[in-house]
């Protein structure tokens, strides 16, 4: 029994071994969830859409700075794409916000909501 005891314990060890392993692998393998971010606050507001389904069709429906927004795009084959939403728009300093909702054709779905930042008017002297 002796002879056999190390031999038990190495087979032990790996089977251990390969149970931690199978869910971290299983895990790995998810992909990661769609998101929404903003590349440029400033004039014209760049949005990013990433982790996307690739080349899939994606429209961006919402609201920056008080102005509507609805485009459509394609995400390429990384799963990303960009939206430049143009003149008069900006998220720098004071804003009025932004909630804009990215929803592809299939099945991804991305939010952004961004609080609005209201500044104190200047006193009059």
């Amino acid at each position: 029994m002796r002879k056999y005891r190390s031999f038990i314990f190495l087979v032990l060890a790996a089977a251990g071994v390969v149970l931690v392993a199978v869910p971290a692998s299983a895990a790995g393998a998810q992909q990661a969830r769609p998101a929404l971010r903003v590349l440029l606050p400033a004039e014209p507001v760049i949005i990013e859409g990433i982790n996307f389904k690739a080349h899939e069709r994606v429209r961006v429906t919402g609201h920056v700075s008080e102005r509507t927004v609805d485009k459509s795009v394609r995400s390429g084959a990384s799963g990303t794409f960009m939206i430049n939403l143009g003149s008069g728009v900006h998220l720098a300093g004071c804003s009025a916000g932004a909630f804009l909702k990215a929803t592809g054709t299939l099945g991804s779905v991305a939010i952004l909501r961004i609080l609005p930042r209201l500044c104190v008017p200047a006193r009059a002297p």
